[in-house]
């Protein structure tokens, strides 16, 4: 999984041999991990990313807009708007908007705080003003919580307009 932040003295070592050698490196995947590792990378090293992503980066921080056609039922397959964010989705009061895998972010160590804080002042992220709640389980392991909720939504956050602008922003701020 991803930290949420590259290690800065790993940054360092590589800018180091990069400083010495010509040094390219391939980052494989497009979501807010690779994105991260590759924007980090990029202010010392030559970086290509590679994502198979069909509707930009994101990963598993995927969002999707699916168009309501008129007379259609949710039952029926919804027509695919494959343009991430698209205006004409986004006009169109049948539009379906919705993230799917990472639909949500922690910020619980430090770092990934200080970098947080930072795309939520350029608008990527907003805090995540969910209630959370568990489910008695009986006799089974209450403990075993899959997607890590926290017992309070704290330090937990959402993506501005889809958890896939995290991983696009990033990308477009490093160049």
């Amino acid at each position: 999984g991803c930290s949420g932040a590259l290690d800065s003295r790993a940054v360092d070592e590589m800018a180091a041999v990069a400083a010495t050698d010509s040094v390219r490196v391939a980052v494989v995947g497009g979501g807010i991990c690779g994105a991260s590792a590759a924007a980090a990378l990029a202010g010392n090293l030559t970086v290509t990313l590679f994502d198979q992503g069909r509707r930009g980066p994101g990963g598993r921080a995927s969002h999707r807009s699916v168009i309501l056609q008129r007379g259609q039922t949710g039952e029926a397959p919804l027509e695919d708007d494959t343009t991430q964010n698209s205006p004409a989705t986004k006009k169109n009061p049948s539009s379906l908007e919705f993230d799917h895998g990472c639909v949500f972010l922690r910020a619980d160590d430090p770092r990934m705080k200080a970098e947080v804080k930072r795309w939520c002042e350029r608008g990527w992220v907003m805090p995540w003003k969910a209630r959370f709640g568990k489910l008695d389980v009986g006799d089974h392991d209450a403990n075993g919580d899959f997607f890590g909720l926290p017992s309070r939504p704290e330090n937990v956050y959402v993506g501005v307009g889809g958890m896939n602008n995290v991983a696009g922003g990033v990308l477009s701020e490093s160049g």
